[in-house]
């Protein structure tokens, strides 16, 4: 058995895993499916080539590590058609960082997916081919299981601590994703902005949801209001600090 690490870091990351009409949003982490397409343009796999080649990269065992979960940006692109122009919304991870494991029982295979990587055929880009990735990519390959190497790899982010890191990996190949989150941390999602800071004081950092926003808050102090799609990476940068 065998993993290989790879750093996913760039001022823009976009892991799309369904777009409808408009809207086109991120998740907040990379996904298999868009690793897997840069694993394939770094092999020289194209579009149009069959579609067995990609199964060993499908088979890959998946999971990653949020060293920094990064701030969620919103741009919007004009999209010119026949007489009309339509505007676009599109979500971004800015200034992210996760360390990403792929196991595999074929060393072999992984070694040259390493090798690729540093040598790509195809331009490399996270998401989306607005976000080129920063270097270095690939940071070897290791004989190790993927929760072993995600919880032990030195962190990627000066400021990342077990204490808030995250971990999302496959219990096999192709499975489910399950979420390793550290519980060390008291945080409470309220519902009530009025009442919510103070009925849970006690809570090292909190979240108290209103109309279209919520109150950030800590010890029952609140911080700052944030927007309702701002919540999770807003709750996870304070997180981050703790």
């Amino acid at each position: 058995m065998a993993v290989l690490l790879l750093r996913l870091a760039a001022p823009l990351q976009a892991w799309g895993s369904s777009s409808k009409f408009i809207v086109h949003s991120t998740e907040r982490e990379p996904t298999k499916s868009g690793v897997i397409g840069m694993m394939a343009a770094a092999l020289g796999i194209q579009r149009n080539d069959d579609p067995q080649k990609l199964v060993p990269l499908t088979t890959l065992r998946f999971g990653v590590r949020a060293d920094k979960e990064g701030v969620l940006l919103k741009d919007f692109h004009m999209v010119h058609g026949y007489k009309i122009a339509d505007v676009t919304e599109r979500y971004y991870l800015s200034d992210a960082v996760f360390l990403v494991a792929l196991e595999s029982d074929d060393k072999s295979l992984l070694e040259s997916i390493a090798s690729a990587l540093q040598n790509p055929v195809y331009p490399l880009y996270l998401g989306r081919k607005s976000c080129p990735p920063t270097l270095p990519i690939v940071l070897g390959v290791k004989g190790e299981d993927i929760l072993t190497a995600l919880k032990t790899e030195p962190y990627l982010y000066k400021n990342a601590h077990r204490k808030s890191v995250r971990i999302s990996y496959e219990v096999t190949s192709g499975g489910a994703m399950v979420q390793d989150i550290p519980l060390d941390i008291k945080v409470a999602v309220m519902g009530c902005v009025v009442n919510g800071p103070g009925e849970a004081k006690e809570a090292d950092i909190g979240i108290a949801g209103g109309d279209g926003c919520a109150m950030l808050f800590r010890k029952g102090t609140v911080l700052r209001k944030v927007a309702e799609q701002d919540i999770v990476p807003e709750l996870m940068a304070e997180i981050e600090k703790l």
